[in-house]
């Protein structure tokens, strides 16, 4: 099926945003959940899989599936999928840092 230019214009310029949206969020609940002598290690470890890892995983799988598939389309919903569990695992994060932290008295 075939889109109007507009929309995948539009969805061109608002899916970058969205996705990097939330890393100041990210960095700030680093910053507060990890204790002051384990944080440089923990940004670098941060930035190794997003950066490093990400980077160069991301590109490569797209590749791969798109040549497992014989469609471009198809390799670029992997993203998509790594977007999904992303997602989950946020979720099970969140669950589980409200479990362990205390309410607050007041």
């Amino acid at each position: 099926f075939d889109l109007p230019r507009a929309l995948l214009v539009l969805c061109a310029t608002l899916s970058p945003l969205t996705i990097f949206a939330y890393f100041p969020n990210l960095q700030t609940m680093i910053a507060e959940l990890v204790p002051p002598r384990r944080l440089g290690l923990t940004f670098a470890v941060h930035v190794l899989f997003l950066s490093g890892i990400g980077a160069a995983v991301g590109p490569f799988l797209v590749g791969w599936a798109s040549d497992a598939t014989g469609s471009l389309r198809s390799g670029l919903f992997v993203p998509v999928l790594g977007i999904l569990l992303s997602a989950i695992g946020a979720w099970v994060a969140a669950r589980v840092i409200r479990a362990k932290t205390p309410a607050r008295a007041g």
